[in-house]
C-alpha cells in the first residue's frame, strides 16, 4: 500500500463530508453517515498498517496477526472517540446550531455508539482486506491461504 493510496482516500472522504455539510446530507439523509464512518474506519485501520507496519515496522501482522488486529482495532476506536469529540464541540461552539434544529439523529448517544460500531466495522473490513493482501504478497502465486 502507497501513502499516495491513502492520500486519494482521504481525500475522497474529505470531499463528501465537506459536500455532506454544505450541501445538508447528514441531515437530509439519514444514512449518509454510516458510508462515511465504514470509509473512515476503514482508512483509520489501513493507515495504522501503513505507519505502524510498513513505514515503522512496529507490528508485523504476518508472525502475530491476532495482537496486531487488536492493537489496530483500538487505533480505530480511538480515533473514532476524537472524531466523536470533534463533532461535538463542532455542534456545541462551532456551528452554533439552534436548540431545535433536528440533528440526523435525535438520540445523541445512539448516533455516537452507532458511530463507534461503523468506525469499526469499516476498520475490520480494511483489517480483512489487508490480511488478503498479505497473503498475496507473501505468496502471489496462490489462491488460497
Amino acid at each position: 500500500m502507497s501513502a499516495r493510496f491513502l492520500l486519494i482516500f482521504v481525500l475522497i472522504i474529505g470531499a463528501a463530508h465537506i459536500l455532506g455539510s454544505f450541501k445538508s446530507w447528514y441531515w437530509t439523509y439519514s444514512w449518509f453517515d454510516t458510508p462515511m464512518h465504514l470509509a473512515g474506519g476503514a482508512w483509520v485501520a489501513l493507515l495504522f498498517f501503513y505507519l505502524f507496519e510498513e513505514h515503522f515496522r512496529v507490528f508485523d501482522s504476518k508472525k502475530n496477526f491476532l495482537f496486531t488486529i487488536t492493537v489496530a482495532l483500538g487505533f480505530v476506536a480511538l480515533i473514532g472517540i476524537l472524531w466523536e469529540f470533534y463533532e461535538y464541540f463542532h455542534d456545541a461552539f462551532i456551528s452554533r446550531l439552534p436548540p431545535n434544529t433536528p440533528r440526523p439523529h435525535p438520540n445523541l448517544y445512539i448516533d455516537t455508539m452507532k458511530d463507534f460500531l461503523n468506525d469499526l466495522i469499516g476498520g475490520t473490513l480494511a483489517i480483512l482486506a489487508w490480511r488478503f493482501y498479505i497473503r498475496k504478497r507473501v505468496n502471489p502465486h496462490t489462491n488460497s491461504g
